[in-house]
């Protein structure tokens, strides 16, 4: 549907955000998720920060991850991930619309794991918006009690998940959460 209507109705990939109780248990529980889901047969997409790609690539070098390097690297970055069980590393930088939509000629499912949210919401809707065409069945943000959009809540938090007997391997997720997350980004 397109038209001045479009954009409201358009359907999106489910959004999920995980909170975690420190960093450590962030990358911990975002490497258990993307086993987990490569052993189902899903193909995934990590998207981390430049430097970050190379080391979670480096670390998952047995599941033979293909690592985005640039803009001109997607094409094949989505031809990969259109095999069950593959694993893709990128950071949003390497990412570019290539104008095909993907939903019918992708026979794996796909996850999409995002490691935390930028400041501003305008930039993961767009980078949303740019996976959307990859056909993803779920987008995932990881986040720690340590990142700067949770620190101010960090306090309040950590004690009630103490009291909780919330485990600091055990994520947090609520579409609550989500929705909250996202009011505390700028617009």
């Amino acid at each position: 549907m397109t038209g001045l209507f479009g954009r409201w109705f358009q359907r999106r990939p489910p959004v999920e955000d995980r909170v975690w109780a420190d960093t450590g248990a962030s990358a911990a529980g975002l490497r258990r998720q993307v086993v987990q889901a490569l052993a189902a047969g899903s193909a995934v997409l990590l998207v981390r920060t430049r430097t970050d790609r190379e080391n979670l690539a480096h670390e998952l070098a047995a599941r033979a991850p293909l690592v985005g390097g640039d803009r001109f690297a997607t094409d094949d970055l989505r031809r990969h991930l259109r095999t069950p069980a593959a694993l893709g590393v990128a950071c949003v930088d390497d990412l570019r619309d290539t104008g095909a939509t993907t939903a019918s000629g992708n026979p794996a499912p796909l996850q999409v794991h995002v490691l935390g949210r930028g400041p501003r919401r305008g930039d993961d809707r767009r980078l949303a918006d740019l996976l959307d065409r990859w056909a993803p069945g779920v987008i995932v943000f990881h986040h720690s009690l340590d990142d700067a959009l949770l620190r101010t809540h960090a306090g309040k938090l950590q004690p009630l998940l103490h009291k909780l007997g919330l485990r600091p391997d055990e994520a947090i997720t609520s579409p609550f959460l989500t929705r909250a997350i996202e009011r505390a980004q700028r617009p």
